[in-house]
């Protein structure tokens, strides 16, 4: 199973829930998952990491197979996302440029699983997991993927 990766399911296991000094095995685990070619990102994400240029952005850059290239697919599934949902990405009020990308990286590997620690927003301000209801794609976070790939 592939899983396309929102910024947030990176920062929030980071940052909050399993830090690497205290769960190095899951993070050998989501290493073998990037190498295996099953987490997937967009460039986009790894922007919105480097604004940091933290520890985990600098683990992030290390992981050669984790970011992909925006690809036909990936724009055309990109146009739909925010044809549909154009207040995803607001510049303007600090919205995510990489959202939309996140959905269209689902949209273009076969409704993959999303990754991402956001809630539902209101219709006026929609988040990742309002796109992926409408577009039927399954929200996961880092347990769902543990289960899904089997960690023991």
């Amino acid at each position: 199973m592939d899983f396309s990766f929102d910024t947030s399911a990176f920062i929030e296991p980071a940052v909050r829930l399993y830090p690497r000094d205290l769960f190095e095995p899951h993070w050998v685990w989501v290493e073998k998952l990037i190498n295996d070619g099953q987490i997937r990102c967009t460039e986009l994400v790894r922007d919105e990491l480097q604004a940091s240029e933290d520890e985990l952005y600098k683990w992030a850059m290390h992981q050669s197979e984790l970011f992909v290239p925006i690809d036909e697919a990936i724009q055309t599934a990109v146009t739909d996302v925010i044809k549909h949902f154009p207040t995803l990405t607001d510049y303007h009020r600090d919205r995510s440029g990489a959202d939309p990308w996140v959905i269209a990286l689902s949209l273009a590997n076969g409704k993959c699983p999303v990754v991402t620690y956001e809630k539902m927003g209101k219709n006026s301000a929609p988040r990742i997991p309002n796109a992926c209801v409408y577009f039927g794609i399954e929200c996961f976070t880092w347990v769902d993927v543990f289960r899904a790939t089997k960690f023991s």
